[in-house]
């Protein structure tokens, strides 16, 4: 099973300005580094979390169908096509007739329409292919507790440029506030 980003987001859920803010940085000469520290902070949030944040189409390849799908991102906006090699290793589209998408549950759920079953794959790797667009929408919608959660995880990347301190004596808690923020998200979506 193999994951695919098809379409990734406009726009990322904050900007090197208000990180400034957040981490009270000033002058533009560090805006480069903090929109490339947002990205990052941002992929490996949606890594962690199963979670995409701004509106973002992806494939998700499967070797055969399952009996349902379970989505691997949240929250979902639409499944947008079921794609398949047929008994003869022909690619067909599947007609969205056979099938219900349940977009509320977590995660989501993809199923057979009452009376329906799925048809006979190619027994061959990657010949299911479903996809879908994820996300909450446009940086606007994405929930402030995942917004300060990003703070403070681009604030970490900014201030600890190395994997070595020295010099200093620190630990870190049980759980950070960026841990306290993403995991509230997961259970508030």
């Amino acid at each position: 099973m193999a994951l695919q980003l098809t379409s990734p987001p406009a726009e990322e859920p904050i900007t090197a300005a208000e990180v400034k803010v957040h981490s009270r940085v000033s002058g533009a000469a560090e805006d480069p580094l903090l929109t490339q520290l947002i990205g990052a902070a941002r992929r490996r949030a949606e890594a962690d979390t199963k979670l995409a944040f701004v509106t973002q189409a992806w494939t998700w390849y499967l070797d055969a169908f399952p009996r349902f799908f379970e989505l691997p991102l949240n929250p979902v906006q639409s499944v947008t096509a079921i794609k398949y090699l047929d008994d003869a290793g022909v690619e067909q589209t599947l007609d969205s007739a056979v099938y219900r998408s349940d977009l509320f549950s977590r995660p989501a759920r993809v199923t057979t329409d009452f009376g329906q079953t799925w048809p006979t794959s190619y027994p061959v790797a990657n010949a299911v292919r479903l996809e879908f667009v994820a996300g909450f929408g446009t940086a606007a919608d994405v929930p402030d507790n995942i917004k300060a959660g990003l703070y403070i995880a681009v604030n970490d990347l900014y201030d600890n440029r190395g994997s070595i301190v020295v010099g200093t004596v620190a630990a870190r808690l049980p759980q950070t506030a960026l841990d306290l923020m993403m995991s509230d998200s997961i259970r508030s979506v």
